[in-house]
């Protein structure tokens, strides 16, 4: 299955937090191409596992890049965000690569995703940090900017990954100035969740048709349940993926460019009719009050809920899904197509890729790591749970009965690419939107006064640019 680009991410992240692309052959590097996945339409042996901050000077002293100094191994540090749960087989793959290479020793380190960005620039400025970290689609450009990291197209020429750096998904995000600057790992989407049994046992079909369609049909499993059972169950304090996917499937966006010049894709009228759509969940009692507060996708309060049944659906990306049936073989769960809107139905691809650290001085040994982790046994063996950011890895990909609502909505998934490309912070920018959104569900703002609060943001971070 290969997803096309869809003009338009973590980014917050989804999973735990949102998130993109590379390419030339012409003499340095593979040009930079799509926004999304192929041609379908989309808008030591020992391994150490240590605090964020015990570890902080990058590896080595040759800065050329060899792969051992002649009188030991290379030691490197590859940090990672991703919870446990969400990274199964990734001590695995570290552990593989020290028996394998003991040249080049590899160090696995966990962080949170929530500071990670910027503990990482603060070290990268003073040269010291991870040699090869994980970071979302939409954080490359801006840390190449930075000149925090260092680019891959001389490694990639050498030694390309996988079949090929075209069959990468996600490259344009990963390319600044026609260079290279991340590896493409993961990729994902988010999409309905839910729980069948309970649906039946209200009486009331689970139907994503349209948005209105969906919102009427989990109100009625409140309803019919007299409260014991919640709706629709959601992360609104970071709601930012599903309303692009609303915004999107009704032909809007945030940010646009119009004339080579970026500008708010919506009016204050737009802007506050999608805030009263997210609104009615929490109006018409499908939605909790009490998950107004909730950020994370692996909530427990999300999780937890679908577990138990007293949420009868949701909206995750894949891998807290896959995460949930696989600590709960026996939870009977599907998945649905995202509701269609005007324009049809959209939903975001995110991802994260494999960077290398300016300060790294082992740039070419971190590459070589790097490629390794997108190998085929993670995804395939190990228990990976986010999918191959590789055209080739996705098409011989089989969903299970209860992903086919995620296979039906990949083809239709689009990166945040336009965002990037118009100059706009879109961590800062979609933070500040979800805090505005937020309000209108705490009842601190009504949607016409969040609606205006989010044209001034939106303007502000354009006259930025």
């Amino acid at each position: 299955m290969n997803i096309s680009a869809f003009p338009p991410n973590p980014e917050p992240r989804p999973g735990s937090q949102p998130g993109s692309q590379p390419g030339s052959q012409s003499g340095s590097r593979p040009a930079p191409r799509r926004n999304g996945v192929g041609r379908l339409r989309r808008g030591g042996i020992a391994l150490a596992v240590v605090p964020l901050l015990a570890l902080t000077a990058c590896s080595g002293s040759d800065g050329g890049g060899s792969d051992s100094e002649g009188d030991g191994p290379v030691e490197l540090v590859f940090r990672q965000q991703d919870p446990a749960n969400e990274s199964t087989g990734v001590k695995e793959m570290v552990k593989l690569w020290n028996k394998n290479h003991p040249d080049i020793q590899v160090t696995l380190q966990k962080a949170s995703w929530e500071d990670a960005r910027a503990q990482f620039t603060r070290e990268a400025q003073a040269q010291e940090g991870p040699d090869v970290l994980q970071v979302g689609f939409v954080w490359t450009s801006s840390l190449a900017e930075a000149g925090l990291l260092a680019p891959l197209d001389e490694y990639v020429k050498k030694n390309p990954p996988g079949q090929g750096i075209d069959d990468f998904i996600g490259t344009d995000l990963a390319t600044v100035d026609d260079s290279l600057y991340a590896l493409p790992w993961t990729v994902d989407t988010g999409t309905i969740v839910y729980r069948p049994d309970v649906f039946k046992e209200a009486g009331v079909k689970m139907d994503t048709t349209d948005w209105a369609s969906f919102q009427k049909s989990v109100a009625q499993v409140s309803k019919q349940s007299q409260g014991d059972v919640s709706g629709y169950c959601f992360n609104a304090a970071n709601a930012w993926f599903q309303w692009n996917a609303y915004i999107w499937s009704n032909g809007d966006t945030f940010v646009k460019m119009e004339d080579g010049k970026p500008v708010p894709g919506m009016t204050k009228q737009e802007l506050a009719e999608s805030i009263k759509y997210f609104n009615g969940f929490f109006d018409s009692g499908a939605t909790p009050k009490s998950n107004a507060a909730v950020l994370e996708y692996g909530s427990p309060v999300l999780l937890g809920g679908l577990q138990r049944g007293d949420c009868a659906a949701s909206f995750l990306p894949i891998a807290p899904y896959r995460s949930l049936l696989s600590e709960n073989p026996d939870l009977k769960m599907r998945s649905a197509p995202m509701p269609a809107g005007e324009a049809g139905m959209a939903s975001f691809l995110g991802g994260r890729a494999l960077a290398v650290s300016a300060a790294s001085e082992h740039p070419e040994a971190a590459y070589k790591f790097a490629k390794w982790m997108t190998n085929k046994k993670l995804f395939q063996e190990l228990g990976y749970p986010w999918w191959p950011a590789q055209d080739s890895k996705i098409e011989a990909m089989k969903f299970s009965p209860a992903e086919q609502g995620y296979k039906e909505v990949l083809p239709n998934a689009r990166t945040f690419a336009e965002y990037v490309k118009t100059g706009i912070p879109v961590d800062g920018v979609s933070e500040n939107l979800n805090q505005e959104l937020s309000g209108v569900f705490s009842d601190r703002a009504t949607p016409e006064q969040a609606a205006e609060n989010i044209l001034r943001i939106l303007e502000e971070a354009i006259a930025d640019v």
